[in-house]
């Protein structure tokens, strides 16, 4: 389609000057044909990067995630709801069974999630960083439950970035308790 719209685009050139050669004629189709080409786009799957496994001469392409993983990186990035958190208890219990004594680091923006969910796997970090050393940094924007999962790390090696923030707000409480605590024990 490209290439007989230039030719087309080529003749009516041609036609208004009356000397053209065919040879001039391809070569004006063919800088027509390479000044209109398809955009560039980004792709839309998970990036691939080199990995060379130990012992081996030839390096494989393995996905971003799968590579993080095998540095012990969890990369948490969306609202934690019941599946979410189900695929982070999962590896968080593959890699302290993988490695008991290694460090692993979380990285979290999180911008919210159900609080049993986020209960779960705030068990899970306390229970292993009995183990292991766990590293937790918030990257952008940890909401709610985001930063309370933050401040589960290792003591001395929970952290943000400069101009990372912590929200924090009563979660769970969606009819707040007011009063004396007697009164509120009473009920």
């Amino acid at each position: 389609m490209l290439k007989c719209l230039s030719f087309l685009v080529a003749i009516l050139v041609c036609q208004q000057t009356s000397a053209w050669s065919y040879n001039q004629l391809m070569k004006a189709s063919r800088m027509i044909a390479r000044t209109r080409r398809e955009p560039i786009k980004m792709p839309t799957t998970t990036p691939m990067v080199p990995y060379k496994p130990p012992n081996s001469d030839y390096a494989q392409f393995i996905d971003l995630q799968a590579r993080f993983y095998q540095e012990r990186i969890v990369f948490i990035n969306r609202f934690l709801d019941e599946e979410a958190a189900n695929g982070i208890i999962s590896l968080l219990l593959y890699l302290r069974n993988e490695d008991p004594r290694g460090m692993i680091n979380l990285y979290l923006n999180i911008p919210g999630g159900h609080m049993r969910p986020c209960l779960a796997i705030y068990d899970l970090i306390c229970q292993t960083r009995r183990q292991c050393k766990i590293r937790t940094a918030n990257l952008g924007l940890c909401a709610g439950m985001g930063a309370f999962l933050c401040s589960a790390g290792t003591k001395g090696s929970r952290g943000g970035m400069p101009n990372a923030r912590f929200l924090i707000q009563r979660t769970g409480l969606e009819n707040p308790f007011q009063g004396q605590a007697s009164d509120i024990g009473l009920e």
